[in-house]
């Protein structure tokens, strides 16, 4: 009674409602599909800014759910605590969207995404934090289309505390032109690919990431610069920790283009580039047609180096220097590139 009194007050003096659940808008846990109810919901809510509260329990959609600028959806706390079940989806869409501005995403653990679970594009000052996602779904012929978290031009936005289980293409996929990305303990287990895939970045830190068992390279780094990794670990990638590429081709209708200025800070390598012979550790580096790919090394630790080769480096425009750390494995220069271990 006393919520509804309150209601009715904030309508007769014109008040913004400025905090909503699905609940009032027809949704819950026993709803087979909440995207009206999440619309609704939105649509409630004024637009200097407001807040979607979601319960403890697990919401169900069959359709995509967009967050509107200035809002902060958020769940009720703790390890999937709060769920939202994307299994209604057929079609290869992000469960959740957004091309807003200053939204918050916080404490919520999203399962079964047909495509990204969170998919962000156009979009400034948007924070993700307490995420997690689980891709349960099975793979199909679509592998380039099934990232856990998708960036495509953004800046001035952040990550943290993300955990990304069983996706089937990136952990976290960075493309576009993004900038001021602040990504700190962004967790990847068993990515078809790679747990972090960045296409299109500059002026960006990642604070201890940390990769489980990709199946590809752990991190892959192409035309971006002035981008830090500081503490970044990785365990068991089938193909090594780091892989740097640069060619005309890929940088063709890049607006960043190449690699450059990339500082790796205490990297952390254990059993990486394990299934095949031909393959290092913690980096590899190939460039074609003499395009750029610069990169400092400064400390760190390979635990081991199945291969006993640390880093692969090729063609004219590489550019590698270590400063100390501890290195299991030797290091393979060839077509004209250049290491240089400081001390």
């Amino acid at each position: 009674m006393r919520v509804f009194w309150l209601a009715v007050f904030t309508m007769l003096i014109g008040w913004p409602v400025n905090a909503a659940t699905l609940e009032q808008f027809g949704g819950g846990f026993a709803v087979a599909d909440n995207s009206a109810a999440w619309a609704a919901a939105m649509a409630s809510l004024p637009a200097q800014g407001g807040t979607l509260t979601l319960g403890c329990g697990t919401y169900r959609t069959a359709g995509q759910l967009a967050v509107s600028s200035y809002i902060e959806v958020d769940g009720c706390g703790g390890e999937g605590a709060t769920v939202i079940d994307c299994a209604g989806i057929v079609a290869t869409v992000p469960c959740i969207s957004s091309t807003g501005y200053g939204f918050r995403i916080n404490g919520v653990l999203i399962v079964a995404p047909s495509g990204p679970a969170i998919a962000v594009s156009n979009a400034a000052f948007a924070e993700i934090e307490d995420v997690g996602v689980q891709d349960t779904r099975a793979a199909d012929a679509n592998v380039w289309g099934h990232s856990c978290i998708t960036l495509a031009n953004v800046w001035e936005s952040s990550l943290k505390d993300i955990r990304l289980v069983n996706c089937r293409t990136f952990g976290l996929s960075v493309s576009g032109y993004n900038t001021t990305l602040v990504a700190s303990r962004v967790y990847a287990s068993s990515p078809v690919k790679s747990c972090i895939m960045l296409n299109g970045l500059t002026y960006a830190h990642f604070d201890t990431p940390a990769c489980d068992s990709p199946g590809d390279y752990a991190y892959w780094v192409r035309n971006s610069g002035a981008v830090t990794f500081t503490s970044p670990g990785a365990e068991y990638a089938a193909k090594g920790m780091f892989l740097f590429t640069a060619s005309t081709a890929e940088g063709a209708s890049a607006t960043v283009k190449d690699v450059r200025g990339i500082v790796i800070e205490a990297p952390f390598s254990f059993g990486n580039g394990y299934s095949q012979p031909y393959y290092s550790s913690l980096i590899e580096a190939a460039s074609l047609n003499g395009r750029p790919i610069d990169i400092t090394v400064i400390g760190g630790m390979e635990h081991t180096s199945p291969n006993s080769k640390s880093m692969l480096l090729s063609g004219a425009g590489v550019r590698v220097s270590r400063i100390g750390g501890t290195w299991k494995g030797a290091v393979s220069a060839t077509g004209g590139a250049v290491f240089a271990a400081l001390f």
